[in-house]
């Protein structure tokens, strides 16, 4: 809107409250003042073309004058109002048309309201909670207003003292005549006394006269508000009937009585401690369970019970509970009966005010949990099994291709020496043999390095974004033993395709999902006793993956195919250990996606599985990048084979980087001494003295400011995090070629 009074524009800019200016007919904002974009959580250019309606939505909680149609609707109503973050306030909104040169438009005023209606809300709310807790206790509750001398009773007050409810006056007066003769001179001085002073809380014990005329002893309380200069101005509180008290008191009685038998007779250990950790009391089952009862003037501390590994950790958890003061704790751990025989139990602690109010007491319960450690442990047991079995399968697919990549290397490296042996040696015959073996290297380096990250255990570090149709390739090969090979001795071809949608990936973590996909295509073999057919699939259907392992074997009856993924569950007798299909479960779960199951007896079986996709033009995982020549560095390279140290050094020169070699750590740290190296690259297992680790770690002390670089066979089972922990700051996997160390160098 061209405003073309620059006061008037000032004054819409200055204001406090969020203003628009729409068009009458689209209700589009064309101007809005700081407060609008304050309010809308937006810059003040992105608010301008967009629809007043984008922001003032319908909800049921908050009273509309009329659905949004037109600025003359929204005059004077009180709508929500949603920023585009998604946070959402209450606003009356006040419209004004007015004519901009023949072009109708408004202004609209958003105020913001969302603390007075939470403020009305909460208010509402507590009135009416208090209404009820009032009625369930038996509280006549009231709120005085000091400066004006009058009062609110609520409906309780009635019911308690038996009075009609038009018989209750709303002042102080009705209240003081009522108060016995003999008390009401003391309470009210009590009360002059609180005011004039500066009490919080004002409380009186006296006699109050009922509706039927006789007297109640009742006991008063109320909290005193002040104004800024301190003079009392109100007082709410509430008056009770003393009798009542004593019918709550042995109410309390009972529940003490109930607590007790409930103490006594649960099923599970519970005891009382100290706050220093001694028992007080303990039930049988606690007493059955640490194998002890506690007689007359004796004292056990709860620590004798826990294992000595597992003190300190259930010491910290328990500190932190009463740092927090609220909560409970709850961990397992090893126990130890008083005869030293081991348990296992899940300790559960809470924390309340003991009678001296400035200390603690706490409630342990203690569940005997031997018999599932026992079980999760067998679990573990049998998943590694499982896991050892796959890669025992694999094993002689990974001996099959590295021989493979060993034959070409033998054959080639022969046929490219013959070749330099002649005078004149065919230089494109000699070359074309030297790539081949360097392939055949990187084919053997990829299929060693497959098998280390599938056995690898622990931490499987941060997702990636994985290729699907390399995935399934992979699985393809490394279990051709199982589903070609084999079979084929035995009589029982069986042809695996593979077929994937181009350019089609997931995140997740390629070890996992491997092993997953070993599985399924294990029990495909195994379902396929005469021969057969496993097609791997991977395709797109909307925002998911859908991955298929099919085969056409002997399938299953629907009562087993619900109990499949159940651990230890198995259709193979002692051949089968139950726990492949729930691993793949728990793989897949990992991933956030589903695994579903089609089967019928002779005609195959089908497992699909359902990963979220990310979206379409996400690059898969590539190979590291190009490498790139960068400054000269003094280089030193540590190896016990000085074979590899020497070839280390002629690539690392080839870039006319300085290099010297090392034998050993000790050799190392000689040549360090005498001059300064910008960067390290060490095998780990240096023979006998240092290794590679130790010698990480010394370098870290004396030249911190060195690039140290682990060069192992071992590379793809290291953990990144732990390296950079001790020392090492980049890891290079064994064998390494001239891009890898440029990289390094470059960086």
């Amino acid at each position: 809107m061209p405003l073309h009074d620059s006061a008037y524009r000032s004054l819409f800019a200055a204001n406090p409250l969020a203003t628009w200016v729409v068009a009458g007919d689209t209700l589009q904002i064309v101007e809005a003042n700081p407060a609008a974009a304050g309010l809308a959580g937006l810059p003040l250019e992105d608010l301008i073309g967009r629809s007043a309606l984008d922001f003032l939505v319908p909800a049921d909680d908050v009273a509309f004058l009329a659905p949004p149609g037109s600025a003359e609707t929204l005059s004077a109503s009180m709508r929500r109002f949603r920023s585009p973050s998604g946070e959402d306030r209450i606003v009356a909104v006040h419209a004004q048309p007015f004519d901009d040169a023949g072009t109708k438009r408004f202004i609209i005023v958003l105020h913001d309201i969302t603390a007075q209606v939470t403020r009305a809300v909460d208010r509402s709310r507590a009135i009416e909670r208090h209404r009820l807790i009032a009625q369930v206790v038996g509280d006549a509750s009231w709120d005085w207003d000091i400066q004006h001398g009058t009062v609110w009773w609520d409906d309780t007050v009635d019911r308690v003292f038996g009075y009609q409810r038009t018989e209750i006056e709303e002042s102080i007066t009705w209240w003081t005549e009522r108060i016995h003769p003999d008390d009401r001179e003391r309470i009210l001085s009590s009360l002059d006394d609180a005011f004039a002073g500066d009490a919080e809380v004002w409380e009186g014990v006296y006699r109050f006269r009922r509706g039927d005329g006789q007297y109640a002893d009742v006991r008063d309380r109320g909290a005193i508000v002040r104004d800024a200069a301190g003079r009392a101005i109100r007082m709410v509180g509430a008056m009770v009937d003393i009798s009542e008290f004593r019918q709550i008191a042995r109410a309390l009685e009972q529940s003490e009585a109930r607590f007790r038998a409930l103490f006594d007779q649960a099923p599970i250990g519970v005891a009382e401690l100290a706050f220093d950790g001694t028992i007080l009391r303990s039930n049988a089952a606690f007493t059955q369970l640490i194998g002890a009862s506690l007689m007359e003037g004796e004292t056990i501390n709860v620590l004798s019970v826990i294992a000595p590994e597992d003190q300190h950790r259930l010491l910290r958890s328990v500190k932190r509970l009463y740092e927090t003061g609220k909560g409970v704790v709850r961990e397992e751990v090893r126990c130890q009966r008083r005869n030293g025989s081991p348990f296992w139990a899940e300790a559960t602690v809470s924390l309340f005010l003991g009678e001296d109010a400035d200390t603690h007491v706490g409630i342990l319960l203690l569940q005997d949990i031997t018999s599932r450690k026992a079980a999760e442990q067998r679990a573990q047991d049998m998943a590694q099994a499982e896991k050892l079995r796959a890669l025992g399968q694999m094993a002689s697919g990974v001996a099959h291709n590295l021989n493979q990549s060993l034959g070409l290397i033998s054959g080639h490296s022969q046929l490219a020496l013959a070749e330099l042996d002649r005078l004149t040696p065919n230089l494109e015959l000699l070359r074309e043999s030297v790539q081949l073996i360097r392939q055949a290297v990187d084919d053997g380096a990829a299929t060693v390095k497959r098998l280390q990250t599938f056995a690898r255990p622990g931490s499987e570090g941060s997702p990636q974004i994985v290729d699907l149709a390399t995935l399934l390739e992979d699985v393809a090969r490394l279990t051709a033993p199982q589903w070609r090979d084999i079979p084929q001795q035995e009589g029982r071809p069986i042809r695996l395709t593979v077929g994937a949608e181009p350019g089609l990936v997931v995140q997740g973590w390629p070890e996992a999902l491997h092993e997953a996909l070993f599985n399924l295509v294990f029990n495909a073999v195994d379902a396929l006793p005469a021969g057969g057919e496993i097609v791997l699939s991977a395709h797109r259907e909307g925002d998911d993956a859908i991955i298929e392992v099919i085969d056409t074997g002997v399938g299953m009856p629907e009562e087993m195919v619900s109990m499949i993924f159940e651990p230890f569950f198995t259709t193979k007798g002692e051949r089968g250990t139950g726990i492949g299909l729930p691993t793949v479960f728990r793989i897949v779960d990992r991933h956030r996606g589903t695994i579903a199951v089609r089967s019928k007896p002779g005609a195959g079986t089908t497992f699909t599985i359902r990963l979220p996709a990310p979206p379409i033009g996400t690059p898969a995982r590539t190979g590291p990048r190009t490498a790139t020549r960068g400054p000269i560095r003094r280089v030193l390279v540590v190896d016990d084979d000085l074979r590899i140290a020497e070839m280390a050094r002629r690539m690392l020169e080839l870039d006319q980087h300085q290099v010297e070699v090392a034998g050993s750590a000790e050799e190392a740290l000689t040549r360090l001494a005498a001059a300064p190296f910008d960067v390290i690259i060490s095998d780990l297992g240096l023979g006998t003295g240092m290794n590679g680790w130790d010698l990480a770690e010394t370098v870290r002390q004396r030249w911190p400011q060195t690039h140290f670089v682990l060069a192992t066979g071992w590379g793809a089972e290291l953990d990144a995090a732990e390296a950079r922990a001790r020392g090492v700051n980049a890891i290079i996997a064994k064998p390494y070629t001239v891009a890898d160390l440029r990289r390094q160098l470059a960086d």
